[in-house]
């Protein structure tokens, strides 16, 4: 083996390079690298923190994000997902509101139950006989006690009217229609007129106007029918016949 000559051979000299005078960037590639990784951890920890502490489970689509599917091979799918499963679900918050303490209302402006009350519409009694008598009323074939008898009435019995004419009315009963004085029917539907009898059970001494007494065509009697409105203390009347006198309201009272 032949060792180079100095004289004869060129001998090359390796000095060392001088260092470039522009100091070049660092690389930053695996910083950021681990700084996103980081983020997908600390995302994630966070998501699970509120998906246990609710005791929900985290959403794992979120809309408006894709996900794609990148076949490796035959039969074998990845899921590519962006990231949606890491985004933590928040929960809906109901806020309710305490109401605002009020006074309690003071007892007289509370109002009390309120009670149904019904009433009840008697209905009008119909006409009958009065319950005064001691015997049979008698029912005429004409308004008058001097004309025939057609049959006789007992106490409640009823009556259908038909007319009146002065103190008389026209009735209508089982037995037939006659002539019965007023003053023997109770419940009249006009309550104009009413039928009277003594207070003290003594017979009747009806007046004219100027206070005389009426002696003809009069039988005196206990009933009487007449005005229900009196004048100067007096109540006016109609005889069997038709007159209409006067009697002291004093010595009278309503039938029943």
């Amino acid at each position: 083996m032949r060792l180079p000559s100095p004289e004869t051979d060129q001998v090359v000299r390796l000095t060392p390079a001088e260092p470039d005078a522009t100091p070049r960037e660092p690389t930053r590639r695996p910083v950021s690298i681990a700084l996103a990784v980081l983020s997908i951890l600390v995302l994630g920890l966070l998501g699970w923190k509120l998906a246990t502490g609710s005791g929900t489970t985290p959403a794992t689509d979120v809309a408006g994000v894709a996900q794609s599917a990148t076949t490796k091979g035959p039969n074998q799918t990845v899921a590519a997902d962006n990231g949606a499963s890491l985004l933590p679900t928040i929960p809906d918050v109901e806020l309710s509101v305490p109401p605002r303490p009020t006074e309690p209302p003071n007892s007289d402006d509370v109002p009390g139950p309120v009670e149904t009350v019904k009433l009840e519409v008697a209905e009008p009694a119909e006409p009958s006989i009065i319950s005064e008598l001691s015997r049979p009323v008698k029912a005429y074939a004409k308004p008058s006690m001097r004309s025939a008898v057609e049959f006789e009435l007992l106490i409640g019995d009823r009556l259908d009217l038909v007319r009146q004419v002065d103190g008389w009315f026209r009735v209508r009963t089982n037995q037939g229609a006659a002539w019965v004085f007023g003053a023997f029917i109770a419940n009249l539907p006009d309550d104009t007129y009413t039928g009277f009898i003594s207070v003290d059970g003594s017979t009747l001494r009806p007046e004219y106007q100027d206070g005389s007494p009426v002696n003809e065509r009069y039988r005196p009697g206990h009933y009487a029918f007449g005005y229900t409105e009196t004048q100067d203390d007096r109540t006016l009347i109609f005889l069997d016949h038709g007159l209409v006198v006067y009697i002291d309201s004093a010595k009278l009272r309503p039938v029943r």
